[in-house]
């Protein structure tokens, strides 16, 4: 390709740009053009760096990042999200090990997002300084933890200005005493209260402990944060279901018990994930909820067969039942669900008696007068067909229709393809 091939005016060429935004390696190959092109590209190529270890060996795209960093460290000033995999004690190579880590965090500082996953035990002292500076950052807004077996809680503190933060499968390690100074309390470090998103899927029952501590008194969820607005749980899934519900109905009435207390946000949006076996707790959750909340969502994705949702219609009711007295405000629902295991050939005939009953609940008027919308949605498993495209769409069309009958409110259908 030649410079002189390309006389396109450079507006025309920014918009060419913006449009192949996500194809990472076509923007490298454009950016190899001209320094011109480069200028236009680089912000793209380095918006989101992303080291997960899926789409190329993670030791090759991370030492070769870490070398074009030391060689143009201004290139991490296009980074806006940053996704990670530290380690695993099953990799041969693992960035947590490498001592020149806190180097290469170091170059980042104008995040919005960062997102790590971890499998090694203990991270090593080296780098609790970089991820302090990292979780410090005024630009940073987005905080998604997974799959970490020990996570220092006290690097959390240093959150102050993130109001979305996610656990996934992660134990928050209160033991670990940080060999670095605690963040700053003097006004200047301290920001503007927002209240934030609040998701904690998967965790054990010791990260439940954690995160109620920093929803109380000083804890930086009150200090630093206007109170959680939106709150998604989903219980870790065990053999024989969930172990103990209570931490659960804990972390909610701490929440609750602070709602506008100096200002602080009300919670007004609830996703509640049960697994199949964990159903029978979610009337016990309704009565636990906050009075100010407006949307509630269950989300029955774990339910591989929606048939079995018919087991749990007595439970359902009295959820509901439980809402009407202590939610009041609630203005929409949503129900999701997730079909895996249903016969593909011939679409079911017959239609769960308890959802229409759930729609008729929510919208009466007497147990919800505020009530505006019920609002459904299928994720339809259907790629055991896509080896016959002929056929996919007649069996589409033909689950849209029954599903539709199934539920009165139903507003998407979201297919795999």
């Amino acid at each position: 390709m030649r410079t002189r091939d390309l006389q396109v005016p450079e507006d025309i060429f920014q918009e060419i740009i913006d449009y192949l935004r996500v194809d990472v390696p076509l923007l490298c190959k454009c950016a190899l053009v001209s320094q011109k092109f480069a200028r236009i590209c680089r912000p793209h190529i380095y918006h989101r760096v992303e080291l997960n270890g899926q789409r190329a060996p993670a030791e090759f795209r991370y030492k070769a990042l870490l070398g074009a960093l030391l060689e143009t460290p201004s290139l991490a000033e296009h980074t806006r999200q940053l996704h990670i995999h530290l380690g695993s004690p099953y990799n041969e190579f693992s960035p947590a090990s490498d001592r020149r880590l806190p180097v290469f965090l170091g170059f980042f500082n104008q995040l919005e997002q960062i997102s790590l996953t971890c499998a090694i035990s203990r991270l090593k002292q080296s780098i609790e300084r970089p991820l302090a500076n990292l979780f410090g950052l005024k630009s940073l807004r987005n905080i998604t933890l997974i799959s970490f077996p020990a996570f220092p809680a006290a690097l959390l503190n240093y959150a102050v200005h993130v109001t979305d933060l996610v656990l996934h499968s992660v134990k928050l390690d209160v033991d670990r005493i940080l060999c670095i100074d605690p963040p700053g309390s003097s006004a200047e470090h301290v920001p503007s209260k927002k209240s934030i998103m609040l998701s904690i899927r998967e965790c054990q029952l010791e990260t439940i402990f954690v995160v109620e501590e920093l929803l109380r008194g000083e804890g930086i969820f009150i200090k630093h944060h206007n109170g959680v607005e939106t709150l998604s749980l989903a219980p870790k899934q065990l053999h024989n279901g969930l172990e103990n519900i209570e931490p659960y109905i804990d972390l909610l009435k701490t929440i609750a018990a602070n709602q506008g207390c100096s200002g602080t946000a009300t919670l007004k949006n609830l996703t509640f994930t049960p697994a199949v076996s964990d159903v029978k707790y979610i009337a016990t959750l309704g009565s636990a909820l906050p009075s100010t909340l407006t949307t509630f969502t269950l989300d029955f994705s774990q339910m591989r067969d929606l048939r079995l949702f018919g087991r749990y219609a007595e439970e359902l009711r009295r959820l509901f039942g439980n809402l009407s007295r202590s939610c009041p405000q609630i203005r929409k629902s949503h129900i999701k669900f997730h079909v895996y295991a249903m016969k593909l050939d011939i679409p079911p005939t017959w239609i769960p008696p308890e959802v229409t009953v759930l729609d008729s609940l929510l919208k009466s008027r007497e147990l919800f007068p505020m009530f505006e919308e019920f609002h459904c949605s299928v994720d339809l498993n259907i790629q055991l067909l896509a080896y016959d495209r002929a056929r996919l769409k007649e069996v589409a069309s033909h689950y849209e229709a029954e599903l539709s009958r199934w539920f009165p409110s139903l507003n998407e259908i979201v297919y795999p393809f």
